[in-house]
């Protein structure tokens, strides 16, 4: 089994923590729907830890195997994950 390389998870953060400090500035609301799918990398824990997230949420484990260099791995969400995604969306705009 694969296993992600450990820095995707912060540097996607990085990134999140500026959009939502320029969404801030505009009066509105950011929704950080990557925590939803990488719960473990985003919180400080290893990047390993979200496989079984990634596995339920995205299309990234053919068969049932972490695998994103297999040719039919999709990065993309699953109906699971947008419906995930959304209830982060749902409670920001909901928040503000």
């Amino acid at each position: 089994m694969l296993k992600p390389e450990g820095t995707g998870d912060a540097t996607v953060e990085a990134l999140n923590g500026a959009l939502k400090s320029v969404a801030a500035t505009f009066g509105v609301g950011f929704a950080n729907t990557t925590r939803v799918i990488n719960f473990s990398g985003t919180h400080g824990g290893p990047e390993a830890g979200d496989i079984p997230t990634v596995c339920a949420f995205t299309a990234m484990c053919p068969g049932g195997v972490f695998n994103p260099a297999s040719p039919n791995a999709d990065i993309h969400p699953t109906k699971a994950g947008y419906a995930a995604m959304a209830g982060v969306v749902g409670v920001t705009y909901l928040s503000h």
